[in-house]
């Protein structure tokens, strides 16, 4: 039912609320089953401005918290949509008290989420965003900050209430009528909600919906507040974090002490007792939280305000909790997630890739393996066009996480990386390489070590990329939309100008050649393979004079029928330690033969099980890949044990490759005298 309140009536129904002067509800239940909500008369339409269509829901009397009707916001497509259902609020609220509620069912490993748009016209900005996880957490976001998270129930009704003060700027969150935390907004304003599926994992019935607005000032005279947490490390187990948060006056008094406890998952942390505090009205003081550590699972970090001036009781008790829930997880051995993200210096919401993809790749080093693909336009001085038409993306910025054909805006790369490195490993990878002078190549050789016992048809590409990339030229300035801080902070780039200039930018993690993005003879491995084999494909990419290596990494990705399996980086420098995998392509020993002692002096032995008559010959490298020495010790049979004398080498390290029929094995060895 809905409902529309002229201010005196309004004024009478909720007697002594401060939500008095407009008010809506609806619970659509006047509605039949079956009918589009934006053709039934009343306020709700859809993103696109076209009620009846696709965009739009349908009453359904499956699932409903107050009988018979509810909403059903399904994603239908992997990028989202098409439904997108909006309830405008009819003008933009940004003084006065204003609160949001609606109840919701969650399905059990579905998703949902909702934002609020910030002015009339939709999508000139959005002042949060509410995402419901498939692990029971909820997270707001005000821009690229993280605002708040906490928790709530899958498979059971659930009652959200969003309660805004615009003047003291305090959003506080409730659910089931239990608060769970406030936090101030940097984008203060609200003109509509938005129900939107991002994808087709998301899923979930709305019912019993309202808000209401007062444009008398709320006044605080004694309050102090906890807000904007901030966790600055990554969310695996085991990760240490110095999160901060602030402690803010919102009210007229003066603050100058506090006590604060900060717990995680019940246990006290720390507990403060804060004197000599002089923070005026809207003014705050950073709090430091030294050394969290994740432990697997759900870590419920909490900060709760019990004193203020010695008094324990403030005029809004809401905001004195502040609550950041972080499901840690616990990655497989070598398993990464590659991000392939598309991008261009023309496209002006660009900016906001590389600042996911930089700070998404130092919070998990070596497991989030970044690849920047420019591309887009015919002035795109980076561009790699064959890379860039081999993804195909729609548009810019986006990026797809492990070749999972689901295009993503960068700012949500973290959750399916969290969801993808818990996968086990099929493979792990090896890398070798070394510069040829005279061909001004690269030579990469990459050793592939089956994990599980594996067959069909796979194959290696392999991308190298580029950091700290800089131009001179107008084509490396960058189209800049957040320049001026309108469209919120985004990493810095809200303080510079739109263009920036070339003189300023840096481009990190830029693809700059790739191999082997299809199968093909050379990067193909097929056949039936145990845990523990090996083998090895070799590449040599053109490299050019202006890239530099010292900032270049190696990337070699297994695919199996365009099925993404497992990557690996590593720098070119630290590549060049494995130079003996670059002149080889076959089949690597996992067992068979032994090398030893390691360190030696003037003799190694090499013992042989061999399972039929095989030649065998030995071969040393030193470790800038030159030949040291050869020895062929012909045709043998069972175990047998091989002697190389060694006593003409100098001090160092060597690599021995031991060849049979069956294959070859490797080996470092030092040599001292």
């Amino acid at each position: 039912m809905r409902k529309f309140c002229t201010l005196f009536i309004a004024l009478l129904l909720v007697a002594g609320s401060v939500y008095a002067q407009v008010e809506f509800k609806d619970n659509f239940d006047n509605y039949k089953e079956g009918e589009y909500l934006g053709l039934s008369g009343g306020p709700w339409t859809t993103w696109g401005g076209a009620p009846g269509s696709s965009e739009d829901v349908k009453i359904t009397n499956k699932n409903a918290k107050s009988p018979e009707n509810s909403i059903f916001i399904e994603g239908k497509n992997p990028t989202g949509g098409p439904m997108d259902v909006v309830l405008p609020f009819g003008v933009k609220y940004s003084s006065g008290t204003f609160v949001y509620g609606m109840s919701m069912f969650i399905p059990d490993n579905k998703q949902a989420y909702f934002n609020f748009q910030a002015n009339l016209a939709l999508g000139a900005g959005v002042s949060l965003d509410a995402t419901f996880s498939r692990d029971g957490i909820l997270q707001f976001k005000s821009g690229e900050a993280v605002v708040l998270t906490t928790w709530f129930p899958h498979e059971q009704w659930f009652d959200l209430k969003v309660e805004i003060s615009f003047t003291a700027n305090i959003w506080a969150v409730s659910i089931d009528d239990e608060c769970r935390g406030s936090f101030s907004n940097s984008s203060n304003s609200v003109a509509s909600v938005d129900l939107y599926p991002i994808n087709d994992q998301f899923a979930f019935y709305v019912d019993d919906v309202y808000y209401a607005h007062n444009p008398a000032t709320r006044i605080l005279k004694f309050d102090a507040g906890l807000t904007d947490f901030v966790w600055d490390a990554g969310k695996v187990k085991g990760d240490v974090g110095n999160p901060t948060f602030l402690l803010k006056n919102f009210g007229e008094e003066q603050i100058k002490s506090a006590s604060i406890a900060i717990t995680q998952d019940g246990e006290e942390l720390d507990f403060y007792e804060i004197e000599g505090l002089d923070i005026a009205k809207g003014k705050s003081e950073i709090i430091y939280i030294p050394d969290v550590t994740l432990k697997g699972g759900i870590n419920n970090i909490t900060a709760t305000l019990l004193k203020i001036n010695g008094e324990d009781v403030d005029d809004e008790p809401c905001n004195n909790i502040l609550s950041f829930v972080i499901n840690a997880i616990d990655p497989t051995g070598s398993r990464t997630v590659l991000v392939e993200e598309a991008t261009g210096t023309w496209c002006a919401w660009c900016p906001r890739g590389a600042v996911f993809m930089d700070r998404l790749s130092a919070q998990y080093k070596g497991l989030f393996i970044p690849v920047a693909v420019h591309g887009g336009s015919p002035t795109e001085p980076m561009r790699l066009v064959e890379y860039e038409k081999f993804l195909g993306f729609a548009a810019f910025p986006n990026c797809r996480v492990n070749r999972i054909n689901k295009d993503l805006d960068p700012s949500e790369a973290e959750q399916p990386f969290l969801e993808e490195i818990v996968k086990p490993a099929e493979a792990k990878f090896v890398i070798g390489a070394q510069y040829n002078e005279s061909n001004k190549t690269l030579d990469v050789g990459v050793e592939v070590e089956f994990l599980e016992s594996a067959s069909g048809k796979y194959y290696l590409s392999l991308i190298l990329t580029e950091d700290n990339v800089r131009g001179t030229s107008s084509g490396y300035s960058q189209a800049n939309a957040y320049a001026g801080g309108g469209a919120g902070p985004m990493g810095g780039y809200e303080s510079l100008p739109n263009p920036v200039p070339a003189s300023l930018m840096v481009y990190n993690h830029v693809a700059r050649a790739v191999s082997g993005l299809q199968q093909n003879e050379n990067n193909k491995i097929e056949g039936t393979f145990e845990k523990g084999d090996k083998q090895i494909v070799r590449f040599s990419i053109p490299m050019s004079a202006e890239w530099k290596q010292e900032d270049m990494h190696i990337i070699p990705v297994l695919l199996k029928s365009g099925r993404y399996i497992n990557a690996g980086t590593t720098t070119i420098a630290e590549a060049k330690e494995n130079v003996h995998l670059v002149a080889v392509k076959e089949t690597v020993l996992a067992g068979g033969v032994s090398i030893y002692p390691n360190p030696a002096s003037t003799m190694v032995h090499i013992e042989c099980s061999l399972s039929a008559t095989s030649p065998v010959n030995v071969e040393v490298y030193n470790m800038d890949g030159k030949l040291q020495m050869r020895k062929d010790f012909g045709a043998q049979s069972g175990v047998v044990q091989l002697n190389m004398p060694v006593q003409m080498l100098n001090t160092g390290m060597y690599l021995f490759k031991v060849k049979t029929a069956e294959g070859s094995k490797f080996s470092k060895v030092f040599i001292e005298r």
